[in-house]
């Protein structure tokens, strides 16, 4: 074997083991980095954080607008800044960076995460129908002083 094979050899076998090695980037790993651009306490106690990216569908948008201007303590909703003013009469957060709609997941609409001891347990990303059916029902249930619209 004459050098020129040598050197092709090893930089395929160095090539090989680097691929093997890269660790693939979860969607744990998306949210622990935006929860930390995003200056994000993720607290100790079970909590749940719902992320809205712009290119969710509108149902969606609207359906945890509703939800949101409602819910208690213990979720928070994210939302993209080109949507803040949909979500002006919540507590929402607003991302005024708009980081969420560049936010590689595994899905594009409303994702939720659930958390708890500060760390995402698990992450989940519903299809428009399961989204609109999820949380407007809830947002209804919610409503007791007659504000749903």
């Amino acid at each position: 074997m004459n050098l020129k094979q040598t050197c092709i050899s090893l930089i395929s076998a160095l090539t090989i083991v680097a691929c093997h090695h890269t660790p693939q980037t979860t969607d744990a790993d998306v949210f622990a980095w935006y929860a930390d651009e995003m200056n994000l306490c993720i607290p100790e106690a079970p909590h749940r954080f719902i992320i809205v990216p712009a290119a969710s569908c509108g149902g969606c948008r609207a359906a945890v607008a509703l939800y949101a201007s409602h819910s208690d303590s213990s979720t928070t909703v994210i939302v993209s800044g080109k949507l803040a003013s949909m979500y002006a009469n919540t507590t929402s957060l607003i991302d005024t960076a708009c980081l969420c709609d560049r936010l590689n997941w595994s899905q594009a609409n409303i994702v939720e995460i659930f958390t708890s001891l500060g760390k995402a347990d698990s992450i989940v990303s519903n299809d428009a129908a399961q989204t609109i059916l999820k949380f407007a029902p809830d947002a209804q249930r919610l409503c007791t002083d007659n504000t749903c619209q």
